[in-house]
């Protein structure tokens, strides 16, 4: 099973399924929680600060289920609650486990159980922090959108073209209408791009229903800029996606490309359908015969997968999301794990890929959250409004 599966299988929509998946964990868990559990229970001194550790973690998971059980009803996101708070009852239990095995072997100083008010004051302190930074994860970090900015040299521009600003989002994921979607585009209208483009996943597989549809209308509805919108279709994207974007600004680039010519500057833009890169490759080769070999491309192309293709292709720029930056990273680590075919390698941010024309890679983070029964949350990897302005050399 590949880590994406593994992921998924934690959290799936089958409770017996995901408890079955779960199990081994389980049972580890409970034999850890059990060894300690009658060392400690046999000494009568350490009573109080057992009944509070085992309080404390029940009243905060029992807190924590309480934030997952609100984020539809507050309008946050929208994501099955029960897979997650059965992965993260294991994991509760599995910190649990930590605590008293500590516990078990810090009894034997007599301060600590003389003065074990301290201990449980700490505790209660780092639970405190571990639900802090769950609220964060899943309230505060998915809706607050960076813009980063980035210059990149075209060496095809013509010397003396002005700047060219480039919005790039992508995995929007839209559920339903939420603060997120709002804010995103309060954020574009006020960076007034030349050109915005759009690389895939535009809703969240497990909502595809009227409202999704219609809620992910009014955001392409939505969008503009001065020399046109552009979006190629990612990996979810396998519905009448013509028909959503019908009446708005935003030109399909379904395996198509279409000349853009900004400032007196023309670029190719090549849409290519996110499916699987060894399919998609012969379909780019085929789409992009046409271009003059001279010309300055940029390839959208939703899988970060078409690294060495894009290099010897002779793009100057690709533009790529699906990562969501690991959606969940950490300091000086980055991202745990990502589903690209280069995983960790290629997680978010630019890329210098070399080749005959220098290509760049640059994955936006997206806006969104992973679907189905995964958690909506970010953690170190928020939702990102890529703006990249191109230059010509010197």
């Amino acid at each position: 099973m590949s880590g994406l599966g593994l992921v998924f299988s934690m959290f799936s929509s089958n409770t017996l399924k995901q408890l079955v998946f779960l199990s081994p964990l389980l049972i580890i868990a409970l034999g850890f929680f059990l060894v300690p559990f009658r060392v400690l229970l046999k000494r009568k001194n350490c009573h109080p600060l057992l009944r509070w550790v085992l309080l404390t973690t029940f009243v905060f998971y029992l807190a924590f289920s309480g934030l997952v059980i609100s984020l539809p009803l507050t309008g946050t996101s929208y994501g099955a609650p029960l897979p997650v708070i059965i992965t993260f009852g294991v994991l509760y239990l599995l910190m649990l486990d930590v605590v008293l095995t500590f516990v078990r072997w810090a009894v034997r100083f007599y301060w600590l159980v003389k003065h074990w008010k301290g201990v449980a004051i700490s505790y209660l302190l780092y639970q405190t922090l571990v639900l802090s930074v769950l609220f964060y994860a899943f309230y505060i970090e998915p809706q607050w959108i960076e813009v980063t900015q980035t210059q990149i040299t075209l060496a095809k521009l013509p010397s003396g073209t002005p700047p060219m600003k480039v919005a790039v989002i992508s995995d929007i994921h839209v559920e339903r209408w939420t603060q997120r979607e709002t804010e995103t585009i309060r954020q574009l209208d006020a960076l007034q791009p030349d050109l915005l483009l759009l690389v895939g996943d535009y809703i969240n597989v497990d909502y595809y229903d009227p409202q999704g549809f219609a809620d992910l209308k009014r955001f392409f509805g939505s969008l503009h800029a001065r020399y046109g919108v552009y979006a190629a279709p990612g990996g979810v994207d396998g519905y009448d996606l013509e028909a959503l974007l019908e009446g708005s600004a935003v030109q399909l680039l379904d395996d198509a490309y279409a000349p853009v010519t900004i400032n007196g500057a023309t670029l190719y833009l090549v849409g290519i359908r996110s499916r699987i890169a060894e399919m998609d490759y012969p379909i780019m080769q085929e789409v992009q015969k046409d271009i003059p070999p001279d010309a300055t491309k940029i390839l959208l192309y939703h899988y970060p997968d078409l690294i060495s293709e894009s290099a010897t292709s002779g793009y100057d720029m690709y533009f790529a999301g699906h990562t969501h930056g690991g959606q969940i990273a950490l300091p000086f680590f980055g991202a745990i794990f990502t589903s690209g075919k280069y995983g960790r390698t290629y997680a978010a941010g630019l890329y210098n890929l070399g080749g005959t024309a220098n290509t760049r890679l640059y994955i936006t983070r997206g806006l969104g959250l992973e679907g189905v029964n995964m958690p909506r949350a970010r953690l170190f990897a928020r939702p990102e409004i890529s703006v990249i302005t191109f230059v010509p050399r010197g």
